[in-house]
């Protein structure tokens, strides 16, 4: 998993580059997205929801 800040902005630029994401989703802990790596390995996006 990797925080960032901005888990939209990332996203569009995963798209961008061509990269399929799915997400990001809204969930209790926070805003996340997924997608895989070019070795198939899959890696999460969250940005924290704030208290």
């Amino acid at each position: 998993m990797l925080v960032t800040t901005d888990v939209d902005a990332d996203c569009a630029r995963l798209t961008e580059a061509g990269t399929p994401v799915q997400g990001p989703d809204e969930l209790p802990w926070g805003r996340m997205a997924t997608f895989t790596d070019p070795d198939g390995n899959g890696l999460m996006l969250l940005t924290e929801a704030h208290q």
